[in-house]
């Protein structure tokens, strides 16, 4: 069974915005599409740094160094099926928003 870890309140991440968060040591881009929390890798495969959080549109989160774009529902690049990224299971329960490294 896999170990969902709390990294959030829902009130932290409001619709068409995300923020990296740490899980086990781990850091995830956690985005809110919608109303749908959404979990990826935040290391670019590409150029292996940190993708971010910050050019995010939508359901899609671009990263800084190279611009490559991640749909954040299924991890896939936009631009190449070459690189993608993990996505990762999310639960919401009493507000709290949770992931888990174990698919």
């Amino acid at each position: 069974m896999a170990a969902f870890i709390r990294v959030a309140s829902v009130s932290d991440i409001p619709p068409g915005a995300g923020k990296v968060v740490t899980v086990m040591g781990r850091e995830v881009g956690l985005f809110n599409v919608e109303g749908v929390f959404r979990a990826i890798d935040n290391i670019c495969p590409h150029s292996f740094r940190p993708i971010g959080a910050v050019d995010f549109d939508g359901k899609v989160v671009t990263c800084l160094w190279h611009g490559l774009s991640f749909d954040v529902e299924d991890g896939r690049c936009l631009q190449t099926a070459e690189f993608c990224v993990e996505t990762y299971p999310v639960r919401v329960e009493d507000g709290q928003v949770m992931v888990s490294l174990v698919r």
